[in-house]
């Protein structure tokens, strides 16, 4: 857990004193990530860089999981933090494997373990170890930013402050290494300070998103609730006016899926078929295989001769979109196969259900009139 109170960082300037920083407080949570944003110089830098003090702090206090980082030895707690900043930091001339190894290295681990470490670290950021013995400038900018991440999780740090971190990776890239991460994150559960210029993978990475103006907090909140109920109208007009596409990344399938959605078997007639989709009001049934996966559709204007099997008589399909996908990998499949609904699969592609224009519409209307009101605000 990180908490910060009342923190605030004041510079002098020809101009007069500068407040960078404006009296803020809040709370990362144990195993959470919480992401700094806001326009240049608006203080989000500055913050993150006091908890590790390469920035003294004004005034104000700064806990590390309860514990007051004034009583730490300013090396050993920045030993005890992983860090990881856009430049990626490697050391040019160390090899990759002693780069990792620099603070267990510090922390007095044998030779064996920091060895052991680092390629157990390596195959968790999806790096082939044979890559140990080179030089940084023998890899790519990926590469590089992935050994950087290695880095600072090489001593097991719990927690993690992350400056931008991925910026300078060309967009390919970039959303490769935020998917393996948090994917890592899921298992590590690390609690994780990330400042961040971009709204979009602020949303994807944070489970809280703080944003910044002139040194102030002028928002803290889940991403859902940032998007749906912005607290002001600098906040409105900084996460776009996109605020419900952007919504949509957040939602998985399974929230807005209608599970009532008739089906029929392959081998059942036509005539069986016209009578599911009359007794549920339905226009058409999902025609499903014996192995319960979706291979057709039956419209009820074109049902044709009722003894007709259903298999012969089944149109095609758009590919199914799966339960645990964001409603934006549905609604664009929709656009795709230009249609106004989805079949839903589980993992195995068993069919689970439909998701619909609707129902994507309602689902996320639901969720903003039910949200309370303008909550995380400074």
């Amino acid at each position: 857990m990180i908490r910060l109170e009342n923190l605030s960082k004041s510079f002098d300037s020809p101009e007069g004193t500068v407040r960078a920083v404006d009296n803020v407080t809040l709370e990362v949570p144990e195993g959470e990530i919480a992401v700094l944003l806001g326009p240049s110089g608006c203080g989000k830098t500055t913050t993150m860089k006091m908890v590790n003090r390469l920035v003294a702090p004004t005034s104000g206090k700064i806990y590390i999981n309860g514990q007051d980082t004034d009583t730490y030895d300013v090396i050993q707690l920045r030993r005890e933090l992983g860090y990881v900043i856009q430049q990626i930091g490697l050391f040019p001339n160390m090899t990759v494997e002693q780069n990792i190894s620099v603070v267990p290295r510090l922390l007095g681990w044998s030779r064996q373990a920091q060895k052991d470490r680092a390629g157990e670290l390596m195959r968790m950021v999806a790096l082939d170890e044979r890559l140990l013995s080179r030089f940084p400038k023998e890899l790519s900018g990926g590469q590089q930013q992935r050994v950087g991440v290695a880095r600072a999780l090489a001593a097991d740090p719990p927690v993690l402050l992350m400056d931008e971190p991925f910026g300078a990776i060309d967009p390919i890239n970039r959303e490769v290494i935020q998917d393996e991460f948090l994917k890592m994150q899921a298992k590590l559960k690390k609690t994780i300070m990330f400042v961040s210029h971009d709204i979009d993978e602020a949303v994807k990475m944070g489970d809280k998103i703080a944003i910044f103006r002139e040194g102030r907090l002028e928002q803290y909140d889940d991403p859902d609730m940032l998007l749906s109920h912005p607290a002001n109208p600098f906040i409105a007009d900084f996460v776009g006016g996109d605020r419900e596409l952007k919504r949509m990344r957040l939602t998985r399938v399974e929230t807005a899926m209608d599970t009532r959605a008739p089906t029929v078997r392959a081998d059942d007639t036509v005539a069986n078929a016209r009578a599911i989709m009359e007794q549920a009001g339905a226009e058409h049934i999902v025609v499903l295989d014996d192995s319960n996966r979706p291979m057709g559709l039956i419209e009820h204007v074109h049902a044709g001769d009722g003894a007709t099997v259903c298999r012969d008589a089944a149109r095609p399909l758009p590919e199914p979109v799966t339960a645990d996908r964001d409603l934006r990998t549905a609604v664009s499949s929709m656009f795709t196969y230009d249609v106004d609904w989805m079949p839903v699969v589980d993992p195995d592609g068993g069919f689970v259900g439909i998701v619909t224009q609707d129902s994507i519409r309602n689902t996320l209307a639901h969720s903003r009139r039910s949200a309370p009101q303008q909550q995380g605000t400074a």
